[in-house]
């Protein structure tokens, strides 16, 4: 008991994160954008790295998250045109995400300090952040959730057209709603975290509800069982990272939810047969 009240904030944190993400991730895999949140997402951590050469003793995280919010909207605008070039996205999303982890690589080889701040960047840890940051994903979730409420309809009505026609969504409302939590993710959480909880429930399980409604459920109940799981291990196993943990422990619980309803849909073709 004297885990939870000490990590209480990492817990909290943890089990929103886990939910928000599972849900924008439920509508990036339906609107086919997976490679584009990945272009996206490298290209915030690299705007995080060029705000610590930039201010290389102390980078507020206000301009830090500036930096990075600013580098994904950018990336987002940039796709939008190179769309209207007719040009081939995905190799263009492939070759630009991996030209930017090159970039990264080289940079810390240039600025050796940013070593540390690529590992955070990558495997962050919630059990790290400080107060103001565990205050700021909080804010940051709750507003998420206020504006799916808010705007679900539209949401919804968008991702089923952008999962029919194919059509993809500028940048509007939609967009910086479900960009959001992740630019916070990111910058707090680190992309192992990030990128796993946003897809992983929707690529594993994903396709195994008709109900989208059913599927946010199960999505929001596994997801935040997965990560508030991992973070207890990881606290309790203190040799063990806690993004790791938190991630295998999620994937764990998704292979046996997939286990058990493929299961139980054989039972019931059984029976009709």
């Amino acid at each position: 008991m004297s885990i939870f009240v000490f990590y209480g904030f990492a817990f909290v944190v943890s089990a929103l994160s886990a939910s928000t993400l599972s849900i924008v991730g439920k509508h990036t895999r339906a609107r086919g954008t997976i490679l584009e949140v990945f272009f996206l997402a490298q290209l915030g951590l690299f705007g995080g790295l060029v705000s610590k050469i930039a201010f290389p003793h102390h980078a507020p995280i206000a301009l830090t998250l500036v930096f990075v919010a600013f580098s994904y909207v950018a990336g987002k605008v940039l796709l939008q045109r190179a769309r209207s070039y007719q040009l081939d996205m995905d190799l263009l999303m492939i070759g630009g995400y991996l030209v930017l982890l090159s970039l990264q690589y080289l940079m810390v080889g240039l600025f050796p300090q940013l070593d540390s701040h690529m590992t955070s960047n990558f495997f962050g840890s919630v059990v790290t952040a400080d107060m103001l940051e565990c205050v700021l994903l909080l804010v940051c979730y709750v507003l998420t959730a206020i504006l799916f409420r808010s705007f679900s309809r539209r949401i919804s009505r968008n991702t089923v057209e952008s999962s029919i026609f194919g059509n993809q969504r500028r940048l509007d409302l939609d967009f910086l709603i479900l960009s959001f939590p992740v630019v916070m993710s990111l910058y707090s959480l680190g992309f192992l975290y990030t990128m796993s909880f946003l897809l992983l429930p929707t690529l594993i399980v994903g396709r195994l509800f008709s109900s989208e409604r059913v599927a946010a459920y199960v999505f929001v109940v596994i997801s935040c069982v997965g990560s508030v799981m991992g973070l207890y291990f990881s606290i309790a196993f203190e040799s063990v990272s806690t993004a790791s943990m938190q991630v295998f422990t999620l994937f764990l619980i998704l292979v046996l939810t997939l286990a058990a309803l493929l299961s139980l849909r054989r039972l019931r073709f059984k029976k009709k047969s």
